[in-house]
């Protein structure tokens, strides 16, 4: 069992593996960023090492788009997570159909200033809401049989798409604010719990003042009695110390190519955040405004500067005395020839940022520099994934001093044209680098 307590909130989670003859596998994660406290939980059909290992890099390369992701709207960042999740995991397939994922589910909460944004893809997570009072489903199972499900629509939701089996995955979201003294608690659950979390019986043990862990246990007890030790995992977050006052029940919003599925469920506006996102939009428009002004009066003045503006008025210059223009003969001494000799020191690197969709053949566009000379730059060590492909948001050193550009390598580009290292820089290795480092460093 994982539990932990913080300052606004306390969780306890727990994963049951099942029997072995039951297929299924599930896995939860917990981890801090610069947005907020993040929840991670992860259901696949399969159980084999591969799908074990798979349903492990749903994970990771969520927890790594969390820590690595920009300034954009918080409300939007779960979702991209799963949707870059997703893509990895296709590519990973494509290149080796070993690694096909089997229907895996994802659910990605953020505790957000109080408000919890989650988005969610495939069909074996849900979510519930318990407020003191009542339990509130937020995120239904939609598995084929579940009771929560009308049998219409049990065709559309097996079909759903799954993590890593789209490259153009659009997981549905939503958020909620967390109301203040109430005994706020979120139940996550995966695989077979999601047919029992409105049952009555939780109800009872939400209602009891036992220890967080001890609910949790209550629970998933209250389940193994009936799913026959089916693999599943449940995850309770209790909330305290919150500040927001008024929690609006609204109909949730669909995203644009997400399934109609995501909009029964119920999430929450949040005044607050409205206000915030107004605020902040009204600011950088002010910004926007300053700015053009200000490059209003900066082309003005450079037009002025250079059109209009003459400070003195032309000199007319004496002719030269042709006695002055003879050729001069320059006695430059042997010391001086010899330091002509050193050869002109190498460019500085160049800093270059990996944008989203870059490939090795665009940054060879821009620097002429061959992806070999990048990647064994001693000051890129450990900036690429896996199979040494390129991450972005990496920033990389481009040592210019092995280009084939005469404005970037003004000495040395000649060594490093195509009909040197090749149309393909087939002919770059590490006696190809050192043989340009013995004739042109200093000895």
């Amino acid at each position: 069992m994982n539990t932990k307590k913080l300052k606004s909130f306390e969780y306890a989670g727990k994963v049951h593996p099942g029997t072995d003859d039951l297929p299924g596998l599930h896995r939860q994660e917990a981890f801090e960023t610069a947005f907020g406290h993040v929840k991670v939980v992860v259901a696949s059909e399969g159980r084999d090492a591969k799908q074990e290992e798979l349903a492990g890099i749903v994970a990771e390369r969520i927890r790594y788009y969390m820590e690595h992701a920009d300034d954009e709207q918080v409300e939007d960042i779960p979702a991209s997570a799963l949707k870059y999740c997703s893509g990895y995991l296709y590519q990973l397939a494509k290149k080796d159909p070993s690694n096909a994922p089997e229907r895996i589910s994802c659910l990605c909460l953020l505790n957000h200033e109080n408000v919890l944004h989650y988005a969610w893809a495939g069909d074996q997570v849900c979510m519930s809401l318990w407020d003191g009072k009542k339990l509130h489903p937020l995120l239904t199972h939609a598995g084929d049989g579940a009771a929560d499900v009308p049998e219409e629509e049990q065709t559309e939701a097996a079909t759903r798409a799954f993590v890593g089996q789209d490259s153009g995955l659009n997981p549905r979201s939503a958020a909620i604010p967390l109301k203040p003294l109430s005994g706020d608690c979120i139940l996550l659950g995966t695989g077979c719990l999601c047919h029992h979390l409105s049952r009555k019986d939780v109800r009872k043990v939400m209602q009891d003042s036992m220890p967080l862990q001890t609910k949790l246990l209550r629970i998933m007890g209250l389940c193994d009695k009936e799913t026959a030790n089916e693999p599943a995992s449940l995850l309770l977050i209790s909330f305290y110390h919150v500040n927001h006052t008024k929690r609006v029940f609204v109909a949730g919003k669909e995203k644009k190519g997400g399934s109609s599925r995501g909009a029964s469920t119920t999430s929450r506006a949040v005044p607050e955040a409205s206000e915030k996102k107004k605020t902040r939009t009204a600011r950088l428009n002010a910004l926007k405004v300053a700015m053009i002004v200000l490059s209003g009066i900066l082309v003005g003045y450079m037009v002025y500067d250079l059109f209009i503006f003459d400070p003195k008025p032309p000199v007319r210059l004496p002719a030269p005395d042709p006695a002055e223009t003879q050729d001069t003969i320059v006695d430059v001494p042997e010391e001086a020839v010899e330091e002509l000799d050193v050869p002109p020191p190498f460019p500085d690197d160049e800093l270059y940022t990996v944008r989203g969709g870059d490939t090795w053949s665009r940054i060879y566009r821009q620097y002429q520099v061959c992806s070999w000379f990048i990647i064994n730059h001693p000051r890129n060590t450990g900036r690429f994934g896996r199979d040494g492909g390129l991450v972005a948001g990496q920033q990389l050193r481009i040592p210019v001093r092995y280009s084939g550009d005469p404005e970037l390598n003004p000495y040395y580009y000649h060594e490093f044209t195509s009909s040197e290292v090749g149309r393909g820089c087939e002919n770059v290795d590490q006696d190809f680098l050192d043989a340009f480092h013995e004739q042109y460093e200093p000895q």
